[in-house]
C-alpha cells in the first residue's frame, strides 16, 4: 500500500490522534501483560496447545483459589465458562 502526501493532507487530525492513542494503549497493555508471563510456568499455565492440528505455545485457562493465608486452596484446570463462576464462588464460601 502506498500513501501519498495528498492522502496525508486529507486525513483528519482528530482521527489520526484517536488511532494513535488506541494503538499506544494496546501496546502498553501488551507490555504490561508480558510482565506476568514470567510467572506462568510457576503455576503450570504456560504450555503447548493445539488448534485445528496446529501446535503452539499458549496460556492454559485455569483458576486458582487463594485462601487468607496465601495458600492455593483449589485449582481448576481446563476451565469452561458455563457454571464456573458459581462453582468458584461456592468453593470460596466454603473456605475456613
Amino acid at each position: 500500500m502506498t500513501v501519498s502526501v495528498e492522502d496525508i493532507d486529507r486525513w483528519n487530525g482528530g482521527d489520526v490522534r484517536e488511532v494513535f492513542n488506541a494503538t499506544r494503549s494496546r501496546a502498553e497493555a501488551a507490555f504490561e501483560a508480558s510482565n506476568g508471563i514470567a510467572d506462568l510456568p510457576a503455576f503450570g499455565t504456560w504450555g503447548e496447545k493445539s488448534l485445528y492440528g496446529r501446535k503452539y505455545m499458549g496460556i492454559e485457562r485455569a483458576t486458582f483459589l487463594i485462601d487468607r493465608d496465601s495458600t492455593v486452596a483449589r485449582i481448576w484446570r481446563k476451565v469452561k465458562v458455563a457454571g464456573h463462576a458459581e462453582e468458584v464462588l461456592a468453593a470460596a464460601r466454603d473456605l475456613p
